[in-house]
This record gives structure tokens, C-alpha cells and sequence, in this order.
């Protein structure tokens, strides 16, 4: 996917942000279940399985989240680890049929066929509406060669949910068995129409029709079926004999042709897949692609083929296969949300909606794709709403939130930001980018804080937020400008020394930080430490010196008897327009103490003349008369 996820904070992944110190709640029981419902539909096992367990960790115990999380280690093996669980979700709650229900499919992978009987029963007994328990049931029933009782089940099976073609198959099966040939052809029909995609009833449907003697039936049947799976070999293969029956000759020769094809097909499919899942990729490639370009039809082929593809970062041609498998098969999952991503990821957002309005309960990826388009346009508000419409199916995806906490910045919602954020941190404790991320928000909001106080002139308030930056920050840096702030605060509040200490600290690390160095300047003048405030007016560039700062220059060089230094910084601080009584006081008596008396008496006259008292009196002292 485009690298918009690297762009949150600067930091996000998949899918796509309470100040101080207050702790996160735990996320609610029902937020867990929501997504690990929503993984499980997306085929995502193994990551529903992680936030079960991160849930039991916070609510340790609760059967809400053991239940799912035990039926899903079924699903992926672990039948041993889900009965554990099991055993202590009856332990609390011994009458719930989901519960013997999980156990009995814990108990059947594990091969201990009495036991997961009871437990299907006892779920049955409980909650008879279940055909799910019907079916296990009668399949139980079957294997124990118990046909009445299995008969029984898989009845009862279809009258709860008469739409499941697999009841009809198993019923169907069953019939059979019990040489009822008609009922069971019958049953076949009817699951060939609830499922007329699947190709496994067209070719069972065949069998029964060649059975039968009905070989030309039995062919339409077959040809069906593999006009549906057409890279199934054994339907090529089973073709290729029933054109023998029936003395087509060329026929038969094409369909052996086809299924010999096919079959080696699939043995370099799967050489290639073994070296994929070696890390060897590059090594695949001169295997499957031929095996592509000979066989179009061949889906699983060009579906590795694209993985591999993306694998090798060459997107383009994956891209290609994706579509190609899409125009063959326009409700192909995969195909249709990995060409999404490519197309998003070049900013070709109109092209991957149109994909995704052709594919059926596409919603939540159509409008994941509409938000990235929204927040790429610079629209904030319309992305985070359809975000937003993902996370009500998906509450704890946290690329789904970090993307939702970015738009939140971005509108300056960043407390809400914030919170979200946290919840991304708390779901993903290892992942350092978002924990930096939450550091450098909150950090924000107090800085901010601060700077109001600044601008509101509470200055104590202000004092006490810079100190606690300044002393929290880990970031030397940032400490440092922290300094500055906090000095500035002492000077409005006249606490001179602490202003000066903490500017001088300050300006260690920022030296290029002039109006702090200008203030230090001021600072260090009030306290009458006139050479340490010459050193810092010298340190300002001589471009940043305005006529003020020439001028307490000047003073400085007087408190310090450097006449011609004074002199200079006067002149100065009149070139650039300075003719206030004061200058013409000061560079008067400077030039007199350097027996540059005529022009000296005369800038003295003109700043008496304004009436500056310090001029009229030293005229008086003096005992010259007139201005």
C-alpha cells in the first residue's frame, strides 16, 4: 500500500491519532469480540488469535473472549491449548452450548470421537437450533456407520438452514449409502442450485449420472465443471475417459492433453511455493511464469505469480495479473484488494473504487480507499468520517486508528488524537514508533499550554510549565530552549539572577538564539554587571544591532571607562537614527572626557535644549548659561 502510512507522525502501517498522566482504560469485552470477528472473516487467524490473548491479559478468564479464541486455535491446530480453555469457560458457566460446542470440535481434531459426541449432544440438548452441532453430529454418527442417527441429524440440519448446500451433501452421501439413488440425485440438484459455482457438485453430480448409465449427461455435467474450475486436472482427466466411453476420440486425446498439462502445472506451482516459503524468490519465477503464460485459466498460478511479483517490488506486472484475474473472475477476494492497494498506492484512487464497486460487500474497503483519496485531496474531516465507518466493524485495528488519530491532528482535535493514539499504543506495547509518537503529542499540548500563559502574561503559571518541559524532555534540545522560556519568564517576573542564570544555560545549546542573547544583554545591564553585558551585546551580529542596543552599548563601555569604545557604539546608534536627548547627553559628555569638548558642549546644549535634566544640570554645574 502507498506510503501514506509513513507519513502518521511521521509513522503508519496496513490498513492508517487525555493529556498527563492518566491511564488508558482497558479496552471493552465487546471491542475485542467485534474484531477478532472481523479478522476471522478476513481470513486473518493468527492475528485474532494475538488479540484474544491481549484481551485475556486485561480481562483475565472472561468466556466471551475464551470461547472464540478456543475455536479459533481449533481452526489453526492448537486443539490441545483451546480444551484448556474450554474446560475453565464450563467450569464458571457449565450450561452454555457454545461451550460444549467448542470442546466438541477441540475433542473431533483430536480424534477422540466419543467425547466430542457427548459434547455435541450436550450442546444439542441445550440448544437445539444449532445445525452446526446437527452436522457434526451426523457426521460423527456416519463414521460410527450409526446411519438412522446421522440420517436423523443432517434432516434436521437442513430444516434449520435448508440454504447450506454441504447439508445437502452430506444428506445426499448418506441416501446413497442407503440405496436410495433417486432421493440422493435429488439432493445433489438441489445443492447444485444453492451453490452453481461450485465445481465439486457439478462433478458429483457426474458420477451419479455415469453410474446411472447416463453418459451423456454425466458429460455436460463434467463439462460444467471444469468450465468452472477449469485448472482442476482431475475433471480434464475424468473428461478425457468419458469422451473414450463415448468414441471421441480427438476429444479424449485433447482433454489427457490438457489434464497432463495441468498436472505438471501444479508440481511446478507447488516447487515454486516451497521455494518461495524458503525465501527464494527470484528462483520461482522461471517456474511459474511459463506455467502462467501456457495456462490462463490457471488462477492459482497467476495469483503466486503476482505475490511474487510484490515480493520482488515490482509492482507493474503484479498489478497486471491481479486485473487479468479479475476480468476472469470479478469476485475474486484477493485479486480485487491487492490491485485495490497498488492502484491507492500510486494515488489512482478513482481507479481502485471502480474495482471495488464491481465486487460485491466491498463496502468497508470502498470506503477505507475513499478515506485515503479524501485525506490525499488535503480533506481531513471527509476522510476521518469514512475512517471512522471502517472502525465501527473494526474497533481495534490499530492502523485504522493511528490513521484515524492523524486526521484528528491534523484538525487540531489533538486531546481526541491523543486518546486514540494511546489506544494504539495500548494495543501495540512493542511498537516504539507510536510510544514516541504519544511522547511527542503530549509534549505539544504542554508546550502549548505554556505558551498560553505566555501570551496571557501569567507568568507563574507559564514559570511552572516551562520547568516542568524543561526537566521532563529528553531531548537536550529541546531542554535548552525550555531554558530561555523559563528565563524569560523570571525576567518578566523580575527575578533577575534566576533570568540570567537561565538564559546563560539556554544559549549553551542555542547560541544563534538572539533575542534571548539580546535579553541576557538587558538583563545582566540591570544588575549592573556592565562587562558580562558587553560580551553578549558583541556576540549579537552586527546586522541584528539596532540603534537601542548601540546605545546600552555605549553606557556599558562608560560604566567600564572605555571612552573611545563608547564613543563608537554612540556614533553608531546615531547613524542608524537614534536622536533622542539621552544619546546627545551621552555622546556629549564621552566626547568632553576626550577633550573633543566643542563638539562634545554642543550635543550637551542640544539635549538640554529638549530639556533632558541631566544635560541642564551638568550645564549649571558648569556655570555655562543659555541652551
Amino acid at each position: 500500500m502507498r506510503n501514506h502510512c509513513h507519513l502518521l507522525f511521521p509513522a503508519v502501517a496496513g490498513l492508517v491519532l487525555a493529556l498527563g498522566g492518566v491511564s488508558l482504560p482497558a479496552q471493552t469485552i465487546p471491542e475485542y469480540e467485534q474484531q477478532a470477528q472481523q479478522l476471522r472473516r478476513d481470513h486473518r487467524a493468527d492475528e485474532a488469535i494475538e488479540l484474544l490473548q491481549a484481551g485475556l491479559e486485561r480481562h483475565p478468564g472472561e468466556p466471551r473472549l475464551l470461547l472464540p479464541l478456543s475455536l479459533l486455535l481449533v481452526e489453526y491446530g492448537k486443539a490441545d491449548e483451546a480444551e484448556e480453555h474450554l474446560q475453565r469457560v464450563l467450569s464458571l458457566q457449565p450450561l452454555d452450548p457454545e461451550a460444549h460446542r467448542s470442546l466438541g470440535e477441540a475433542y473431533l481434531q483430536q480424534g477422540r470421537l466419543p467425547r466430542a459426541i457427548r459434547h455435541f449432544q450436550q450442546s444439542n440438548r441445550l440448544r437445539n437450533a444449532d445445525e452446526r452441532v446437527h452436522y457434526r453430529l451426523a457426521f460423527l454418527f456416519l463414521i460410527q456407520e450409526r446411519l438412522d442417527k446421522a440420517v436423523e441429524h443432517t434432516r434436521r440440519a437442513i430444516e434449520i438452514d435448508p440454504g447450506e448446500p454441504r447439508f445437502r451433501l452430506l444428506y445426499s452421501m448418506l441416501l446413497g449409502i442407503q440405496g436410495r439413488d433417486r432421493d440422493s440425485y435429488e439432493q445433489l440438484g438441489i445443492a447444485r442450485r444453492l451453490a452453481p459455482d461450485d465445481a465439486s457438485i457439478l462433478f458429483r453430480l457426474s458420477e451419479k449420472e455415469r453410474a446411472a448409465g447416463r453418459t451423456a449427461d454425466a458429460l455436460e455435467s463434467l463439462k460444467q465443471a471444469s468450465r468452472t474450475d477449469p485448472e482442476n486436472p482431475l475433471y480434464h482427466s475424468e473428461l478425457a475417459q468419458l469422451y473414450g466411453q463415448l468414441g471421441q476420440d480427438r476429444e479424449a486425446a485433447e482433454s489427457a492433453r490438457k489434464a497432463g498439462q495441468l498436472y505438471q502445472a501444479f508440481e511446478d506451482y507447488i516447487e515454486a511455493l516451497s521455494l518461495m516459503g524458503r525465501g527464494k524468490t527470484l528462483q520461482a519465477l522461471p517456474l511459474l511464469e511459463p506455467a502462467v503464460q501456457r495456462h490462463p485459466e490457471f488462477t492459482s498460478g497467476r495469483l503466486l505469480l503476482a505475490d511474487a511479483y510484490q515480493r520482488l517490488k515490482r509492482p507493474q506486472p503484479a498489478l497486471q495479473l491481479y486485473l487479468q484475474t479479475l476480468e476472469r473472475d470479478p469476485s475474486n477476494t484477493k485479486a480485487m484488494q491487492e490491485a485495490t492497494w497498488i492502484l491507492a498506492g500510486r494515488s489512482d484512487f478513482g481507479s481502485a473504487l471502480r474495482i471495488l464497486a464491481e465486487v460485491p460487500q466491498a463496502h468497508l474497503n470502498q470506503s477505507l480507499i475513499e478515506a485515503y483519496w479524501k485525506q490525499d485531496q488535503q480533506q481531513p474531516a471527509a476522510a476521518l468520517e469514512r475512517f471512522r465507518r471502517v472502525e465501527s466493524r473494526n474497533p481495534l485495528n490499530p492502523g485504522l486508528l493511528q490513521w484515524i488519530s492523524y486526521c484528528l491532528y491534523t484538525q487540531g482535535q489533538k486531546e481526541e488524537a491523543l486518546r486514540v493514539l494511546r489506544k494504539v499504543a495500548d494495543l501495540r506495547p512493542e511498537d516504539a514508533g507510536v510510544q514516541r509518537r504519544v511522547g511527542e503529542i503530549e509534549m505539544e499540548g504542554r508546550r502549548e499550554t505554556a505558551f498560553r500563559h505566555v501570551e496571557a502574561k501569567n507568568w507563574e503559571a507559564a514559570l511552572a510549565a516551562f520547568r516542568d518541559l524543561a526537566e521532563d524532555t529528553e531531548n537536550g534540545e529541546r531542554r535548552a530552549s525550555y531554558q530561555l522560556h523559563l528565563a524569560y519568564c523570571h525576567q518578566q517576573l523580575g527575578r533577575l539572577r534566576q533570568a540570567a542564570r537561565a538564559y546563560a544555560s539556554g544559549l549553551q545549546s542555542h547560541p544563534r538564539a538572539h533575542w534571548a542573547r539580546l535579553n541576557l544583554a538587558s538583563t545582566l545591564y540591570r544588575l549592573s554587571r556592565f562587562r558580562e553585558a558587553v560580551e553578549q551585546w558583541e556576540r549579537l551580529p552586527a546586522l541584528s544591532r539596532t540603534a537601542p542596543i548601540h546605545f546600552q552599548l555605549g553606557v556599558c563601555y562608560l560604566h567600564l571607562d572605555r571612552y573611545d569604545r563608547a564613543e563608537a557604539a554612540f556614533r553608531q546608534s546615531l547613524e542608524k537614527g537614534n536622536r533622542s536627548p539621552q544619546l546627545f547627553y551621552n555622546l556629549g559628555t564621552t566626547l568632553v572626557r576626550r577633550f573633543k569638548t566643542a563638539e562634545g558642549w554642543a550635543l550637551i546644549r542640544r539635549s538640554a535644549a529638549a530639556d533632558y535634566p541631566p544635560a541642564l544640570a551638568l550645564l549649571r554645574r558648569a556655570g555655562l548659561t543659555g541652551r
